[in-house]
């Protein structure tokens, strides 16, 4: 056979093999593509940005404000930064609302209240959160020494009501039907309460030199007004003051200006039954009020110091119980 005749021979023959093995000569089905999502989400914090991934799985709370938040949408916290025990807080340092669930789910107790860096690092995180006010903050040093270990996201607590951190939280680290679940929670057991909405109302704390009153903006304020109660205007006279710094969640009120408060019922953070009744003796001016008379003073317990799940929901129980 002439050498150019079998040269062409040959390459009809390939030719055929290949339509064949591509189906019948139809075009190739392109390659099936990767997956193309994004191994991380962007997040908008209140010290910058930081690229999370988008399936946490070691999460290490540099602050302990922010730990209950966390464990209420079931986030994989496997240590944080710890208050000191006593008051609001167990032998470990851990918040009496979530105490049980960190010591269930194993969470390692780091020291604190400031971020205990070096421990954080050993525990080899994959995120990390932190508080942008407040004795556990991370300031900007600390948020740029944590930012070599993992990704961090600060966020500001101090004006934001409990489910809308909750859902800020959620939307950072993927756990969006947690929150929305909590929520809808909350809002069931709310709606079993039956209120006396006739006075207004006021979340406040007794200390020796007088009352720290929640505003509007606070998360005991708004825990109140989502319970469908007004909140009682204590002002900014004579006696009252802004709560110190730039906070706006809390007015000072002195003692001897505690009329202010008019019939407010009182909700009080951070007490219990027996300090409702020590306050009968020790503040006499404040025990004269109406509500102290007709029986509308509500201890919300230590757990009400930081709202997050497990202490809205334990304040819903002791709202109820103060109904009975």
């Amino acid at each position: 056979m002439h050498q150019g005749s079998a040269a062409r021979l040959v390459a009809l023959v390939v030719g055929a093999l290949l339509l064949a093995a591509c189906g019948g000569g139809q075009p190739a089905e392109p390659a099936t593509t990767p997956d193309t999502a994004p191994a991380t989400r962007t997040v908008t914090h209140a010290l910058g940005t930081a690229e999370v991934p988008q399936d946490v799985q070691r999460v290490v709370s540099a602050s302990v404000t922010m730990t209950g938040h966390l464990l209420g949408l079931d986030v994989p916290v496997i240590a944080t930064a710890t208050a000191p025990p006593g008051g609001v807080a167990d032998e470990n340092g851990f918040f009496l609302q979530w105490a049980p669930a960190a010591v269930a789910g194993g969470v390692v107790a780091l020291g604190g209240p400031q971020a205990p860096i070096e421990a954080i690092a050993e525990q080899r995180p994959d995120v990390i959160v932190g508080s942008a006010v407040g004795l556990d903050a991370v300031d900007g040093e600390v948020y740029s020494r944590l930012s070599q270990i993992a990704p961090t996201v600060v966020f500001d607590h101090s004006t934001a009501s409990w489910d809308e951190l909750a859902a800020e939280l959620g939307a950072a680290l993927g756990h969006e039907q947690q929150a929305a679940a909590a929520e809808s929670e909350f809002d069931a057991r709310a709606a079993e309460l039956q209120l006396d909405t006739t006075h207004p109302a006021a979340a406040l704390t007794v200390t020796s030199e007088g009352l720290n009153v929640f505003t509007a903006e606070s998360a005991q304020g708004k825990l109140l007004q989502s319970l469908g109660l007004q909140l009682a205007d204590v002002g900014t006279g004579a006696g009252a003051g802004a709560g110190g710094g730039d906070r706006r969640d809390v007015v000072r009120l002195a003692h001897e200006n505690v009329g202010q408060l008019g019939d407010a019922s009182l909700y009080v953070v951070n007490a219990d039954r027996s300090d409702i009744e020590e306050y009968r003796d020790a503040h006499p001016v404040l025990a004269g009020l109406p509500a102290f008379a007709e029986g509308r003073v509500v201890p919300l317990g230590p757990e009400s110091f930081r709202l997050d799940r497990f202490a809205a929901m334990s304040v819903l129980d002791r709202v109820a119980a103060a109904q009975d």
